[in-house]
């Protein structure tokens, strides 16, 4: 049987014991471990229905494939995906957002600004 004894969240204090014995001594274990802090990160968004797919393909016929006859997979699938990114960069619309961990998900820009319309109002 284990239990966590602890009351701090980066600690693990579990007391163990033995029940397969009757006359057996309690052991004790103590886990320390760093828990990471959530930090903010870019992520790049894509605006799909402003994209040019027309240009996006005729920009793809027009690159050299010639590279895809390395022997190395590695080095060719990150060129095809190097390409490809570069490719809809130039023709479909994006922007970079920062995600905060401590966002609620489903809190948009246009929410966010409007409740804090509405918060600055009834001050």
């Amino acid at each position: 049987m284990i239990k966590n004894t602890s009351t701090r969240s980066r600690t693990l204090i579990a007391s163990i014991k033995n029940t397969s014995q009757q006359f057996s001594l309690p052991s004790c274990l103590c886990i320390k471990f760093d828990k990471p802090k959530a930090s903010c990160f870019k992520r790049r968004i894509w605006l799909y229905e402003r994209g040019d797919f027309q240009e996006y393909r005729t920009q793809l016929a027009s690159v050299d494939w010639d590279f895809i006859n390395n022997d190395n997979s590695d080095c060719v699938a990150d060129e095809i995906a190097n390409v490809m990114i570069k490719t809809a960069t130039r023709t479909i619309p994006n922007k970079i957002a920062t995600i905060r961990p401590h966002d609620i998900p489903w809190t948009t820009i246009v929410f966010a600004n409007s409740l804090t319309n509405l918060t600055s109002h009834t001050n």
